[in-house]
């Protein structure tokens, strides 16, 4: 059963309160950055449009419209989910620290907590149809469902390396991928793993097959890939760089995230990094089709690409980019913020739907704080103090 809770709290730039005098009921909702501020970890996109992201405090965010509007969901929880999985349109599942086990029926708007036989960290999933589906646990372990998650059984993997992917190529073949270049492998829905020989002794992140032959492997800082159904892998190097997940859309065209985004058109020979969107700490890339995809990271980033990842666009809204050090409102509506570094002034009139900037304190240096006396008297302090 769902449990109410308010568990989106880190990272909060601007915030704006609102209770009532005849109730004790309170809510806070993100004013900056938008849709919300926590880092997003995993996130799954349909070709219905429909879109859903987990990540930090329990945070869910979800669009049914193609990335233009998100709305952030009341999940339930406050622990860090890391993973979500939609095996159809309708059902997905999310996992998390705590041995967090959530899921949906209703395309992410309410989630329930599933009955899990853990507490360790889980850090990925993989669900073959709505009933049976699999979670790697952060200890090596592996748990199975076949009833949609009203039970798990937990499957042998005599290894106690992280795993961070999951991937089955048929019901009964498929992968596992973690810490120390480990790689597992099950030809009988996992009653048993088998461990493969190592290709790498790095951090494998993700795992993906395009059919029974055809498959990668990103690594921190390699890349791997197979034709024959995972027994022998060709390894590439990639570019100087920290990776996290990847996602290909045929044989020749992929893109690998970490603090950059790199792109092949040639099967992973060469990379091309994008140039507009750098030093980012993306987290998580899906696509829909060959066209429409989404990339999600830290402090609430969500980019969109509609031509294949050859140029991807901001969904997420950060008016105000430096640390606020000050907020004074004068009433319900009208309110003055000022920033750490850049000294920057901001105004709303509306109660915080919407920041602009009105000015910038003369500073030598940064801000540390300041007061307001009115909507138009206040003191900056720093190296310096000005009457603003």
């Amino acid at each position: 059963m769902s449990q109410s809770c308010l568990g989106i709290k880190k990272l909060i730039l601007v915030l704006i309160f609102i209770a009532s005098n005849s109730s004790l009921y309170s809510q806070w909702y993100w004013q900056n950055p938008l849709p919300q501020g926590n880092t997003l970890r995993s996130v799954h996109t349909s070709k219905s449009g429909f879109s859903t992201v987990v990540g930090d405090f329990g945070t869910i965010i979800t669009s049914n419209d193609n990335f233009n509007t998100w709305e952030l969901i009341d999940c339930g929880i406050d622990a860090f989910l890391y993973c979500v999985s939609f095996p159809n349109n309708f059902v997905g599942y999310a996992v998390g620290n705590k041995g967090t086990i959530l899921k949906t029926v209703n395309s992410g708007m309410n989630w329930s907590k599933l009955t899990s036989i853990t507490t360790e960290e889980l850090m990925c999933l993989y669900f073959s149809n709505s009933e049976v589906g699999y979670i790697g646990s952060y200890n090596g372990k592996i748990l199975k469902t076949s009833d949609g998650g009203l039970t798990w059984s937990q499957q042998h993997t005599n290894v106690e390396n992280s795993l961070f992917s999951l991937f089955f190529i048929t019901e009964n073949k498929g992968f596992a991928v973690g810490t120390n270049g480990l790689i597992l492998f099950t030809e009988d829905g996992g009653l048993n793993w088998i461990k493969r020989d190592s290709i790498s002794s790095k951090t494998l992140r993700k795992v993906q097959f395009l059919d029974e032959n055809n498959g990668f492997i990103l690594a921190e800082r390699q890349f791997f890939k197979t034709n024959d159904g995972g027994n022998s892998w060709l390894i590439y190097e990639l570019p100087v760089d920290l990776f996290f997940d990847m996602f290909f859309l045929n044989k020749q065209q992929g893109i690998v995230i970490g603090s950059n985004i790199y792109r092949t058109t040639n099967g992973g020979t060469s990379w091309i990094r994008d140039s507009e969107y750098q030093s980012k700490n993306f987290r998580s890339i899906n696509f829909s089709d060959s066209s429409q995809g989404i990339i999600v990271g830290e402090n609430g980033l969500i980019l969109v690409t509609t031509n294949g990842g050859i140029r991807w666009f901001s969904k997420s809204m950060n008016v105000i980019t430096d640390r606020p050090v000050h907020l004074y409102f004068s009433d319900f509506n009208n309110g003055i913020i000022l920033t750490y570094l850049s000294g920057d002034v901001y105004k709303t009139t509306n109660g915080g739907v919407l920041w602009s900037k009105i000015g910038m304190v003369p500073s030598s240096g940064f801000i540390n704080g300041g007061n307001f006396l009115s909507e138009t008297f206040g003191l900056a302090v720093g190296p310096s103090v000005m009457i603003c």
